[in-house]
């Protein structure tokens, strides 16, 4: 009885997903570029806020490298190649990222570096935020412009609590390549035309669809 019922309930869940997905990119076709390029950040941002609250509400380790298999899908490392990154690389200066207005994606892991980041960088601490080249990594993707951050999680972390910093990203990427091997319907993402794993975050497969539109644009 309670297995059906957990049945039940997670079809229902996956229904109310795919029904908010499908009014996400029926409420796009009204959207001009600027105002897409907006959503996608609104919808990111619940994403980001719960990596940078993990590791304070539930303690060390709370949450899983933030990587584009995590916050897409699993197998999308297996969809590109290291020669599709370098043809498609893009010169880093002309894409400085905002921690206040852009989608950057850290994910703190340290409970105690964590604390004594926010404590530390910010103007109103005495110690404005300011980028670290020797420590602060973060790749670029677009059509998206979301930044997947591998180095410095918790002082950006603190730059994005405290709604300041710039950054220049370490590479970024042309990710459109990926609109001619990739797709999903909000339930479940297709490489190839091959279903391969089920939807697990229906704002980020409509993140992946509206940077199918604005490439379309």
């Amino acid at each position: 009885m309670f297995f059906s019922k957990s049945k039940r309930d997670a079809k229902r869940i996956r229904a109310l997903d795919k029904a908010k997905f499908d009014n996400i990119l029926t409420c796009s076709e009204k959207m001009n570029d600027h105002a897409i390029r907006n959503l996608i950040v609104t919808l990111g941002k619940p994403i980001q806020s719960d990596f940078i609250l993990g590791v304070c509400e539930e303690g060390q380790d709370a949450r899983p490298n933030l990587t584009p298999s995590e916050f897409f899908f699993d197998d999308i490392v297996y969809s590109y190649s290291y020669e599709d990154l370098k043809a498609t690389e893009q010169s880093k200066h002309d894409f400085p990222l905002s921690l206040t207005d852009d989608l950057v994606l850290p994910w703190p892991w340290s409970y105690n570096r964590y604390i004594d980041a926010v404590n530390n960088y910010s103007t109103k601490q005495g110690k404005p935020w300011q980028q670290d080249t020797g420590n602060h990594y973060v790749s670029l993707w677009l059509p998206w412009r979301i930044g997947f951050v591998e180095g410095g999680n918790h002082s950006i972390t603190a730059g994005i609590m405290a709604r300041e910093g710039q950054l220049i990203p370490e590479h970024v990427y042309d990710m459109s390549f990926l609109f001619d091997r990739i797709r999903t319907d909000g339930l479940d993402w297709y490489l190839n035309e091959k279903k391969i794993q089920p939807v697990k975050r229906y704002q980020t497969a409509a993140i992946f669809e509206l940077g199918r539109k604005l490439t379309e644009k």
